[in-house]
């Protein structure tokens, strides 16, 4: 296949629904910033809720992950519309970190308590990635962190040579990553919200990124690459 300069292969071929991925490039970055968008929704209302049973260190620590979420994501994208491979996938791994306190704060409250209040000795005694992949079994693949570790998370020379000789794929499998991690943190964090009657706060942003979610799996070739993991 004839490629233009800086073209990857999969930028070129078609999908099986006929649709060129050069239109899959286009979702994957509407994905992104819809998801960007409702990261950033969790962050703005959190900090203007008013629980009727007391304290809300939870409801703000979703926020905090969802303000952290956000900056990540249109981070990706900026850097991906600029074939910034090496920095780009630098951010997928903490996105990747991100989506795991998400989980943790949706399957107890008092975890993110915990985690709102802590001191670096208790995040490195409880908290580090490793942690959380612990407490969720199987969920979260270690080998999946590994291979955002040895590509872009840490300087490699292996993986830092394979990002810089391969650019415009890079980028847009960190737009791809930032799909499947972004809309996971999503669901995890509009769980908490949900526990206190709270997601319809969210549901515009919310429909929209699924609507869009649904397009992606359809139109682009590297949705088949992610782990489903909230099957809508």
């Amino acid at each position: 296949m004839t490629m233009a300069p800086g073209e990857s292969e999969f930028e070129t071929a078609p999908t099986q629904s006929g649709l060129a991925t050069r239109d899959a490039g286009k979702v994957r970055r509407e994905l992104a910033m819809a998801i960007a968008i409702t990261l950033g929704e969790f962050s703005s209302q959190s900090r203007e809720i008013v629980l009727p049973e007391g304290p809300k260190e939870h409801v703000l620590a979703a926020g905090l992950v969802g303000a952290i979420g956000f900056e990540l994501v249109h981070g990706i994208v900026h850097l991906a519309d600029v074939r910034n491979a090496y920095a780009a996938s630098a951010l997928v791994r903490q996105l990747v970190e991100a989506e795991y306190l998400a989980w943790a704060f949706s399957e107890d409250a008092d975890e993110a308590v915990e985690w709102m209040t802590s001191d670096a000795r208790a995040r490195r005694a409880r908290w580090q990635p490793r942690h959380l992949r612990s407490r969720a079994g199987k969920l979260f693949p270690a080998s999946d962190y590994s291979d955002h570790c040895e590509h872009g998370g840490h300087p490699t020379p292996s993986g830092s040579i394979k990002i810089l000789d391969n650019r415009q794929y890079v980028v847009e499998t960190a737009l791809a990553d930032a799909g499947v991690h972004g809309i996971a943190a999503c669901h995890y964090l509009l769980d908490v919200f949900e526990k206190h009657d709270l997601g319809h706060l969210f549901a515009e942003a919310h429909h929209a990124m699924d609507a869009v979610h649904e397009q992606w799996k359809v139109v682009d070739p590297l949705a088949r690459l992610s782990r489903e993991r909230w099957p809508v």
